[in-house]
């Protein structure tokens, strides 16, 4: 069945419903009404009573309906949600079978780049047809499937059954209608398992096995087993989140500057100003905060205090007589789905009296890729302040150059995984050929974590404009990057 049908039969249902009640209502007011009349004048109509009995069984039937349409089946598709699976697990459970199998916790890879490409409409569908998928085959061994909400799912799948579903997972093709005609699509799963122990409620399977699903997320792997290790972790990364609104209010988070250096003059030419936390003397390292910020939406409100931070250092250089260089800040891609974003980044910047062209905003790659309208229209803004843009990360996700181009960046940054996988690869002509490109569009290129003179020569060689790596200078605390300031030459 299409989806336009499958909705459309969902709507049918609740309809069906919906109209027997309201005829049943109105048939059984209507004999209530005659029954009364007839009972008030001193006669018992059995075929009326009998009518009024049917009428009332049949609201009660159809109302236990749409109860359990709400309660048990997810509203746009009308396949069992986590209500019915916890009902199922809670039957297995009271015959002691609930430890014969797995928790499958699945979400749909890259479901934001399936949703830009194809639409919302057919990113829908496509979820609709992955349940159906999942809910056809776990019903052929004894498993149940459940639709969590968004593209999560949950499956309940015998032990015995689970690397075969997890090989199924890898084989899945749903049919799109794209520009009049019709292509299988893959579709690709992160999936986090927990196989379920002795006396272990559903509610912490699903629960354990989000967790090992977060990590397959963030570790681009297909699927991954709940261990106890990822509960510790779990709970380490919440505290972390709650200790963080209060380092927010105790100045904890700081920001350290990394040089960027001119590839032809050895001159620092901008640097980037690099998030860190001290909390309770101790440096929190930044692999483990920000995304755990990131997740929370806490991000937001560090990064703002990042970049005051850095308009203040900027205002107390000039002041001092030091002639400031561009520092770009890191922003979220979560700023983009907030309306004032582009109003408080101005606030900040008049407030401080700071010149546009020493600031630098920077976005992630996989930012332009799900919200390029909006990052389109906040680059054009921004630039009439004098305010470069910058694309973080570039070659890591799914942008292309073409978009680059249309968002109209100052600066792309090419991410160290170039230099790790090509530079000694035999690729080095893809390198080249890339800056140029690049170039040609008017855009400086910039390579960070260069570490070696090796890797500087041929950067030097291939047209690179900005160096940004441990070759130079690691990140430097505010007193530091001052006396680099004062020497921005490098003597190599």
């Amino acid at each position: 069945m299409s989806e336009k049908g499958k909705v459309i039969n969902v709507k049918r249902k609740y309809r069906k419903n919906l109209w027997i009640i309201l005829s049943n209502m109105t048939l059984l007011a209507v004999v209530l009404a005659l029954f009364v009349v007839d009972f008030i004048r001193g006669h018992l109509s059995i075929p009326l009573l009998a009518v009024l009995i049917f009428a009332f069984i049949g609201c009660i039937y159809h109302i236990f309906r749409i109860y359990y349409l709400f309660l048990y089946k997810e509203p746009t598709t009308l396949y069992s949600n986590a209500n019915y699976i916890l009902k199922q697990a809670e039957k297995l459970a009271g015959v002691k079978r609930l430890n014969l199998y797995a928790g499958l916790f699945i979400n749909i890879a890259d479901f934001r780049y399936i949703n830009q490409r194809y639409g919302l409409d057919k990113a829908k569908s496509i979820i609709t047809l992955c349940i159906q998928d999942f809910d056809s085959y776990t019903k052929l061994h004894n498993g149940y499937a459940s639709i969590l909400g968004g593209d999560n799912f949950f499956v309940l799948i015998k032990k015995d059954k689970l690397n075969d579903f997890l090989d199924h997972l890898k084989k899945v093709y749903v049919p799109i209608e794209v520009d009049g005609s019709v292509s299988n699509i893959h579709v690709k799963f992160r999936c986090g398992i927990n196989q379920i122990q002795d006396n272990e409620n559903l509610s912490t399977v699903i629960f354990f096995a989000s967790i090992a699903m977060d990590l397959a997320k963030s570790s681009f792997q297909d699927a991954v087993y709940f261990e106890n290790a990822m509960l510790e972790n779990f709970m380490k990364i919440k505290k972390l989140i709650a200790d963080s609104k209060q380092g927010l209010r105790n100045h904890e988070f700081f920001p350290m500057y990394q040089p960027k250096v001119d590839a032809q003059q050895n001159m620092l030419c901008g640097c980037e100003a690099l998030v860190r936390w001290k909390h309770n003397d101790i440096l929190v390292q930044p692999g483990d905060f920000i995304p755990a910020l990131e997740k929370s939406g806490r991000i937001v409100d560090v990064d703002y205090h990042v970049f005051e931070l850095v308009c203040n250092d900027i205002t107390n250089w000039i002041k001092a007589g030091i002639e400031p260089v561009r520092v770009s800040v890191n922003f979220s891609k979560l700023h983009l789905k907030t309306p004032d974003f582009l109003e408080r980044i101005l606030e900040i910047k008049k407030r401080y009296n700071v010149d546009g062209k020493y600031l630098e905003i920077e976005f992630t790659e996989s930012a332009g890729v799900t919200d390029f309208d909006v990052v389109k229209e906040f680059t054009n803004e921004i630039k009439k302040e004098g305010i470069s843009i910058s694309i973080d990360d570039f070659g890591t996700g799914y942008s292309s150059l073409s978009m680059l181009q249309l968002l109209n960046a100052d600066v792309v940054k090419m991410d160290k995984s170039f230099l790790d996988n090509s530079f000694h690869a035999g690729n080095e002509q893809f390198i080249v050929d890339l800056i140029n490109i690049i170039k040609h569009q008017n855009e400086k290129v910039l390579f960070e974590g260069v570490e070696t003179q090796e890797q500087l020569d041929f950067l030097r060689q291939s047209g690179c404009d900005i160096i940004q790596g441990y070759f130079f200078d690691k990140p430097l605390v505010r007193t530091e990057f001052e006396n680099r300031l004062r020497n921005k030459y490098y003597k190599i």
